[in-house]
């Protein structure tokens, strides 16, 4: 990962924190490891705003999810429900202080993927139902999930220090 941070630093600690950890955190993997680097432009400075660098790196993640599943032939929901963070899972597996984890407040992540999955199997039905399954080479139809988290506290890095 490479962020634009312009002229100064002020949110990168943050931003790359928040963009990188969480956009991960939500998949079970023993071997997670992202490079992020910070990178001072002669641009005005660029800082976190409404989700800490989140949306671009849940994109870039959930796009590759979507591209592995297909690759083995997985249905990208299905690949997603098998490699999610179960209840009582670490959430931060890349910090050694389980202290310092994420911890569940509550626990509702595969009845969320269960109402999706039948979500998109009745938009399927609906489709067929009406005799738009096959709507000619013109037309392309498809749907998509995508996997995130957000952890809603200040980054350890951009805090403000107590006086």
């Amino acid at each position: 990962m490479v962020t634009n941070t312009g002229a100064y630093g002020n949110h990168a600690p943050g931003v790359m924190f928040h963009g990188c950890g969480e956009s991960l955190a939500v998949y079970k993997c023993a071997n997670k490891k992202v490079d992020a680097h910070a990178v001072y432009t002669n641009t005005v400075p660029a800082g976190a705003f409404r989700g800490y660098g989140l949306s671009q790196m849940i994109f870039a993640i959930e796009s590759a999810i979507d591209e592995l599943a297909v690759g083995i032939g997985m249905d990208p929901l299905e690949f997603r429900r098998r490699n999610m963070v179960r209840e009582g899972d670490d959430m931060l597996s890349t910090n050694p202080e389980p202290e310092e984890d994420v911890h569940y407040g509550s626990y509702g992540l595969d009845q969320c993927i269960s109402l999706v999955r039948d979500a998109l199997d009745r938009g399927q039905q609906r489709y067929r139902d009406a005799g738009l399954d096959d709507l000619g080479p013109d037309w392309a139809t498809g749907e998509g999930s995508a996997l995130s988290m957000i952890d809603t506290v200040p980054p350890a890095a951009t805090s403000p220090t107590p006086a």
